[in-house]
């Protein structure tokens, strides 16, 4: 969606909010919206490539891959003539390392909606929604270059879900793929790991959903490679339709969940069960299906189908003009001998990375595990140890007798602080209130500190009151003095 019509969207939510009407009414001006602007971006391939309003088979076809052309690389081909259109055409035809699928794709959509005439030509009015059906649906052929370049990497992991980052540069000299992004571009997009000293690995979920490979179109939106892990939760959620899982029955459905590269049923190894009746330990026997540990787990189960789950803060899929203009660097090498010396410096004059061993030994073929949770809504962050129990369980705010117990404190001294006629009553009200609220959703240590503020507070305003009271007859002596 673009910036400018976000930033109104925003902007009328912050102020009035949303219901699910008006979602649902903003889904379908923005479906319009997107059909309108492919018509009229077909309309305007079809004035620069001269098309007569009833055209033949193949020069209809060639308006509609040049509409791919244009939805592929942008909107500035629709700025050349005829001749440099054509010319920018067949160049695109070549280097497109995707056009067979695409010439596919295209005669699919051209046999379900072409409209003829009886003279056996395509009636190119009515036949224009043919380039709207493309666009809406370019995600099918998108999904098919987003499953080859998934297959591809798995081909040459070094763990599951892991590639090396001096493999994964060196497999642009043998593929269509232009594996060329900087280390620091990856580590920003999160698709960088680095947990062991030495080894630098590609996370391939992660990598294969960043933005680079991304389809940044001229359209309202952008068409990037679909999350696999969607599919797998939608299914988990079917079954409970809960926010909070039992973790036994987590690790049953999950045992007979398959995906595109896990055949079910199987068995969860150990360290994966373990891990799960932790998460269920820290949140009272409970496992939340929307937090960061449980999200890390279905990594774990699911390599290549789940992304890694990385804090908030700690990741930004920036587009390449926002990293640009963020960090005035490229995203990527600028030339192939930048790239080879990168990898050289690491792997040798020869770039030979054939070992798989790092300076300090024997590499870790284990995912790394980390202990920090954090759920939506709250986005508050813990970090646990592995040993952790329902003692040291992440602090989600709750009534429980020792917040009520605080609570009823808090509100007898609040009444207390109202019965007394000096000061504002509304100013009392507001001020208990808040520290009701911070009973409920602040540390306890805080709370103890703000209690013990709080009553010495109410224990020395008699002494003021006293003092007050004092000043005011001594004012009131002298005036009748001078009277």
């Amino acid at each position: 969606m673009p910036s400018y019509l976000q930033d109104v969207l925003e902007e009328h939510a912050g102020k009035t909010g949303i219901d699910l009407s008006e979602v649902a009414a903003l889904a379908v001006c923005l479906e319009d919206l997107i059909g309108l602007q492919a018509i009229g971006r077909f309309n305007t391939i079809s004035y620069i490539l001269d098309m007569p309003r009833n055209a033949s088979v193949d020069e209809f076809k060639d308006a509609l891959g040049s509409f791919i052309m244009v939805f592929h690389e942008g909107e500035e081909f629709l700025t050349f003539s005829k001749p440099e259109f054509q010319e920018k055409l067949a160049l695109f035809e070549t280097y497109y390392a995707f056009w067979t699928d695409a010439s596919s794709f295209i005669d699919d959509k051209f046999q379900k909606g072409v409209q003829m005439t009886n003279q056996g030509k395509v009636d190119v009015e009515k036949s224009a929604e043919i380039a709207q059906t493309l666009e809406s649906q370019f995600y099918e052929l998108n999904d098919q270059q987003c499953r080859g370049l998934k297959k591809l990497l798995i081909s040459k992991e070094e763990v599951p879900g892991r590639i090396r980052l001096t493999t994964f540069y060196n497999m642009t000299e043998f593929t269509d793929w232009a594996f060329d992004e900087t280390p620091a571009y990856l580590r920003n997009l999160g698709a960088l790991e680095e947990t062991e000293t030495g080894v630098q690995r590609v996370i391939t979920t992660n990598y294969i959903q960043s933005m680079p490979n991304c389809i940044d179109s001229p359209s309202l939106f952008n068409i990037c490679c679909r999350n696999e892990c969607e599919g797998l939760m939608a299914q988990l959620e079917k079954n409970f339709a809960a926010p909070m899982a039992d973790s036994e029955q987590l690790l049953q459905l999950v045992a007979a969940l398959s995906s595109d590269t896990v055949t079910a049923p199987r068995e969860i190894p150990q360290s994966l069960q373990e891990h799960l009746k932790q998460i269920a330990t820290i949140h009272d026997g409970k496992v939340p299906l929307h937090g960061r540990l449980f999200a890390q787990w279905m990594h774990h189960a699911y390599p290549r189908e789940c992304p890694y789950p990385h804090m908030s803060g700690t990741a930004h899929p920036f587009t390449a003009n926002e990293w640009m203009h963020q960090q005035e660097e490229p995203i990527t090498f600028q030339s192939r001998g930048r790239r080879q010396e990168f990898v050289r410096s690491i792997c040798g004059a020869n770039g030979d990375c054939a070992t798989l061993d790092s300076e300090n030994g024997p590499v870790n073929k284990d995912l790394p595990w980390s202990t920090e949770e954090e759920l939506p809504l709250t986005s508050t962050h813990h970090g646990l140890s592995s040993g952790a129990t329902a003692s040291s369980k992440a602090h989600v705010p709750s009534l429980n007798l020792q917040n009520l117990a605080i609570l009823l404190v808090i509100l007898s001294a609040m009444v207390y602080m109202m019965l007394d006629r000096s000061g504002s009553f509304v100013f009392k009200v507001v001020r208990g209130l808040a520290m009701i609220l911070l009973t409920l959703v602040t540390d306890p240590v805080f709370v103890i500190v703000t209690l013990g503020a709080g009553l010495a507070i109410v224990k020395g305003l008699p002494y003021i009151q006293q003092k007050r009271a004092s000043s005011k007859a001594d004012q009131h002596s002298k005036l009748l003095t001078k009277l």
